[in-house]
């Protein structure tokens, strides 16, 4: 197996061998061992990513998602080519979807499991160099309901985001089952518990960030809402318990009003 470091930001840190499949960009092994957990009532969620020419053919992507509603969940699936709007931490959808799909989010056994939704979109072409987002849409959810569906996603507060080319986005407003192209995304620079495969190319890894756990993260709200932050280790109590098999857990939960 290939694996090749990343440059720029990520100069100098050091690449776990053995856990990136060729052809992909991963933060799954870095999810694995430090789980954070985001919950909101608008259920829209992904990553930013951009394309370069070894990784212009994306095969499939994969969000972790954590569903204790106690029955399956319908969902879209969404590729976009997108603009990032630095000055707002936002993020634009452009013209209408390059891939959709619809299916369902099973109840996770148990259910403070993650579960990894694998998502195929056959063999897309992207530009090289331009921003594409992929995320998931699984609606607007109750107060009550919010916290029992949840999404995975990595980072910490004293290194660089583990994937410098992208960062993870929420959506508000049109939800699932409606066409998402007119939601309004925001980021709060850390990266989703993600993984994009592209046909041939190159290997692209995220490194093991070090330090600890994400501090509160800046986040742009739409309409007014509240943030609220939780750490929790295995076996202590906290409004989210930590996975099996996991590290220590961060969780941001954000509750909007849209009028």
């Amino acid at each position: 197996m290939k694996i090749r470091q990343l440059v720029g930001k990520l100069a100098g840190l050091v690449i776990a061998a053995g856990t990136i499949q060729a052809g992909s960009i991963s933060t799954l092994p870095i999810f694995e061992n430090a789980p954070g957990t985001f919950s909101s009532t608008a259920a829209m969620f992904g990553q930013a990513f951009v394309a370069t020419a070894d990784d212009s053919v994306l095969t499939s992507f994969t969000l972790e998602v954590r569903n204790d509603l106690g029955g399956p969940v319908g969902y879209g699936a969404y590729v976009f080519l997108a603009n990032v709007v630095s000055l707002a931490n936002a993020l634009v959808l452009q013209n209408q979807a390059l891939f959709t799909s619809v299916s369902t989010i099973p109840t996770s056994s148990p259910s403070d499991a993650f579960q990894a939704v694998t998502v195929s979109t056959g063999n897309l072409s992207l530009q090289a160099g331009e921003t594409y987002f992929v995320f998931i849409d699984a609606g607007q959810l109750s107060l009550d309901d919010s916290e029992k569906l949840a999404f995975g996603f990595v980072g910490d507060a004293n290194t660089p985001r583990p994937y410098p080319d992208g960062m993870a986005y929420y959506g508000t407003g049109n939800f699932f089952p409606n066409n998402p192209s007119l939601s309004a995304f925001f980021g709060f620079n850390e990266d989703a518990a993600f993984d994009l495969e592209f046909a041939g190319g190159s290997t692209t890894a995220a490194p093991e960030p070090n330090g600890s756990l994400l501090a509160a993260a800046g986040l742009a709200c739409f309409g007014r809402a509240a943030i609220r932050r939780f750490t929790s280790t295995p076996g202590s109590e906290g409004n989210f318990g930590t996975s099996p098999g996991r590290g220590v857990q961060n969780s941001i939960r954000i509750f909007a009003s849209f009028d």
